[in-house]
């Protein structure tokens, strides 16, 4: 789930700074081929989340899927080169340590 929601916001990003600047600027980026890739990536995402919801509960669900805010800013800095600054790196090592301890946390169901 965490890899298309990733995707989807790769593929948004650059399908928006693709549509350039016309009079029908809203809907040069709506159909554009690459943000409705992104779209789809984001549904697919969405059934994953929904296997994972009915199998985990939402609060461990919840927790694993900010790892989707993590990944997208290490994926907008190694494949678009954005830059992050150290304060973003800090919170992203915040949410994985935050991960690692819910995870940790959670009782085996017996």
């Amino acid at each position: 789930m965490i890899l298309f929601t990733v995707s989807a916001n790769l593929m948004l990003k650059v399908g928006v700074s693709d549509s350039g600047n016309n009079q029908f600027h809203i809907l040069s980026m709506l159909f554009n081929t690459k943000v409705l890739l992104g779209l789809l990536f984001f549904g697919c995402g969405a059934m994953f989340y929904l296997i994972l919801l009915k199998n985990v509960p939402l609060s461990v669900a919840q927790c694993f899927t900010a790892l989707q805010f993590a990944g997208s800013v290490i994926a907008a800095r190694l494949i678009l080169e954005e830059s992050v600054t150290p304060v973003q790196w800090g919170g992203i090592i915040l949410i994985f340590l935050g991960v690692v301890i819910v995870g940790f946390s959670q009782q085996p169901n017996i």
